[in-house]
């Protein structure tokens, strides 16, 4: 797929975003992009998430929704690994700041796609790319980085 044309990111540009998202210091970085290109979550509905909506011992995620209806995740070791390796510090959220001078969610992501020199995207952009793919294929992006 032309990516100017379509504004989806190419296999390699996924791939791309995995590596360097895994070597980031920040955590929360490559547990948001593998629910990003793994479930379509979007920065949105990330920024959402709090730690009372995760079920390690069933190894869920609870993903509320305005609805009412909310969808459960079943987290895969790789997934579950990632989540528990972010930092709580009394956090009710996920993904807030670790810190007062830590990025939000948005700036991490957008330093990430820097890093892999992916600016020409959004994490938009990576979510699109998620609803395209197969379920194995977001599997894939959830049990191996």
């Amino acid at each position: 797929m032309n990516k100017a044309i379509r504004g989806i990111p190419t296999d390699a540009d996924v791939r791309r975003l995995l590596d360097i998202s895994s070597s980031s210091s920040d955590r929360r970085a490559i547990a948001a992009v593998i629910l990003i290109l793994s479930q379509g979550l979007s920065l949105t509905r990330l920024n959402r998430l709090s730690w009372a909506n995760w079920d390690l011992a069933g190894r869920t995620l609870i993903i509320p929704s305005r609805g009412g209806r909310h969808a459960v995740i079943s987290l895969t070791p790789l997934m579950t690994r990632v989540l528990a390796s972010i930092p709580r510090g009394g956090k009710a959220l996920i993904f807030a700041p670790l810190s007062p001078s830590s990025p939000t969610l948005a700036i991490l992501f957008t330093q990430v796609l820097a890093r892999a020199s992916l600016t020409a995207f959004t994490a938009a952009d990576f979510v699109s790319w998620s609803t395209l793919q197969s379920p194995a294929t977001r599997l894939s992006t959830a049990t191996a980085y």
